[in-house]
């Protein structure tokens, strides 16, 4: 019981701290300034491959997606 508890104590601080998400939003614009509505976004990790989250903008051209803390590109 006593290794248990000890063992718990070291892998829940880990836990919680890889498991941070970032609220990333936005509104897409086209060069004059007009929303661009229904456009495609992408975020790709930088440090895996695997990692690729995409989101549509509505008809306003706004955007909202929540991500696993990483470095996109």
């Amino acid at each position: 019981m006593k290794l248990f508890f000890v063992a718990g104590f070291f892998i829940f601080p880990l836990s919680t701290t890889y498991s941070q998400e970032i609220d990333a939003s936005g509104k897409i614009l086209d060069e004059l300034g007009s929303a661009v509505p229904f456009a495609s976004i992408v975020f790709k990790s930088d440090t895996s491959e695997d990692k690729i989250f995409g989101v549509l903008s509505d008809e306003d051209g706004s955007f909202s997606i929540v991500l696993t803390k990483d470095s996109y590109n």
